[in-house]
């Protein structure tokens, strides 16, 4: 664990100051900056090592789920949810049937088929990949 002292960059002070911000707030943003990095490095080596020693990094619960509607479709997790609709999906995952990752053995036959409204399933990899995308489209708001 490092001190305070040694948690100011002080590179990052300095450019904080030119921004105009007052050095004693500047110290503590870069302070707390460096106290968020080294939680962060500390999450990112704990996972590297789950998958090392090839235990599962997430929980079925924390994995997408995929809720039916009458038009549409949710991909909900943790909070967040994206809407699509049932063209829509059988457009992606014809996509994703011809793109698939070689890795990926995941079975695709049968994919087409329409959820029962109101049905809730877990996320399969193509489901996990799908929600990442379309949540990054949501975020940036569709550009990109």
């Amino acid at each position: 664990q490092r001190t305070d002292a040694q948690l100011i960059d002080t590179t990052l002070v300095n450019d904080l100051v030119r921004a105009g911000a007052e050095e004693a707030v500047a110290k503590t943003i870069s302070e707390a900056l460096a106290m968020e990095a080294q939680t962060v490095s500390k999450e990112v080596q704990k996972l590297k090592h789950q998958l090392e020693s090839g235990r599962p990094v997430m929980t079925p619960a924390q994995l997408p789920a995929l809720i039916a509607h009458k038009h549409s479709l949710d991909i909900s997790c943790a909070g967040n949810f994206v809407k699509l609709t049932f063209l829509g999906l059988q457009k992606l995952q014809l996509l994703y049937s011809q793109h698939a990752p070689l890795c990926d053995e995941e079975n695709l036959d049968g994919i087409f088929k329409e959820p029962e409204v109101g049905s809730t399933t877990k996320a399969s990899h193509f489901i996990c990949r799908l929600f990442c995308l379309l949540l990054r489209y949501k975020i940036i708001q569709g550009h990109g």
